[in-house]
């Protein structure tokens, strides 16, 4: 298999990069996108100007870009005690911690 051109751009959705190639068998073919599809060309001069055209949507040759990241879960806060509001005095304070070691 041959590759003719790879396209890519990043999108609101992630990186999306389409891969034209030649097969064995002389077939010309495209790959790719941030939904995966796969479009069948009829002859070189198809696929030239099918890249022509996606060069005009603001695909750039090459995989450039990066990935989309995946927001960062939510994390929740975990309110913690105030140890200085403790009613207890210091000496018993202590104690009590080194229990819960």
């Amino acid at each position: 298999m041959q590759t003719i051109a790879t396209l890519s751009k990043t999108t609101k959705t992630g990186l999306s990069v389409f891969t034209f190639v030649c097969n064995d068998a002389g077939q010309y073919w495209m790959f790719g996108g941030v939904t995966p599809r796969a479009i069948q060309f009829t002859d070189l001069a198809a696929t030239k100007q099918a890249i022509a055209q996606w060069r005009r949507y603001g695909y750039a040759f090459g995989a450039n870009g990066t990935p989309k990241r995946e927001p960062k879960p939510a994390v929740m806060k975990q309110y913690i005690s105030d140890p200085w509001s403790s009613s207890l005095p210091a000496s018993m304070q202590t104690e009590l911690e080194a229990l819960t070691a």
